[in-house]
């Protein structure tokens, strides 16, 4: 483990995680490895997807076409899966909960990256409007030392989460945010996309599931292999610099809310 990046003050975690992800960036990755694998992870709604993009952006604004994203979320299993257990009703309906992923497929496909010489690797994206996973939809080029991999469950310490994926981290990153902000960024996305017929519905649904979802992380998370700690402040100083008025706000320039637009709206869950 790195020497942990936590939060001092007000912005300094995230520039520090910053110039960490431009120094690997510009490095020879691990011996017998081709990239480097960072994980960040954090409660449904907590602004990942959009954390995520703009690290990548920053990352490759230092060291062009060295860094991209990959998303968790599409190694969902899919709804034919789904159909197939003994509840599938249950299983539909929580799905977004980590045995309604596939790890052995998302380890495996770490595996393929962190150590494959071919010019690019493809993974599983989500897409929204089928509500299943794309297969083979995002590219990861062999220029990309540093794949930042975004998802609720990377660094789960339950089999076999703990024993398929986590392992293939070399940096892995919490991003923290009060329950009452992702409550709220997740019931207005979830609401907004369709998944409920009214907010008061769709509040209702994120305290049964994904809330549950977000708890099971931090009960089942060591923090003691942590390389960076980030807050939310942390994350708005990256995504909103002090320069950018809105900042004082809490939103974008153009009232974006990150979390509440990233994730895994249109899955019936958000991870």
């Amino acid at each position: 483990m790195a020497d942990t990046i936590f939060s001092q003050t007000s912005g300094d975690a995230g520039s520090r995680l910053v110039a960490r992800l431009i120094q690997i960036a510009n490095e020879a990755p691990p011996e017998g490895k081709s990239h480097w694998l960072v994980a960040l992870v954090g409660r449904p709604a907590s602004g990942k997807t959009s954390l995520a993009s703009e690290l990548a952006r920053r990352v490759n604004a230092a060291a062009p076409g060295t860094c991209c994203v990959v998303p968790m979320d599409g190694y969902h299993l899919t709804r034919a899966q789904l159909d197939q257990f003994p509840d599938p009703l249950h299983a539909h309906a929580k799905r977004g909960a980590h045995w309604t992923f596939d790890p052995l497929a998302l380890g495996r496909k770490l595996c393929e990256i962190s150590r494959s010489k071919a010019d690019t690797v493809t993974v599983h994206a989500f897409d929204h409007a089928a509500k299943d996973p794309h297969f083979d939809a995002i590219a990861v080029p062999a220029a990309a030392r540093v794949v930042i991999v975004e998802g609720l469950y990377l660094l789960l310490t339950l089999s076999p989460w703990c024993e398929a994926v986590a392992p293939w981290f070399s940096l892995r990153v919490l991003l923290e945010c009060p329950a009452a902000v992702c409550r709220a960024r997740g019931a207005r996305r979830n609401y907004a996309a369709g998944i409920c017929a009214s907010l008061a519905a769709s509040e209702a649904r994120w305290d049964d599931s994904d809330n549950r979802n977000g708890a099971l992380l931090l009960e089942h998370l060591d923090r003691t292999a942590l390389d960076a700690v980030l807050t939310q402040e942390d994350a708005q100083q990256l995504l909103f610099p002090p320069a950018d008025s809105a900042a004082a706000s809490g939103v974008g320039a153009a009232g974006a809310d990150p979390g509440a637009a990233g994730g895994n709206a249109g899955s019936g869950s958000d991870v």
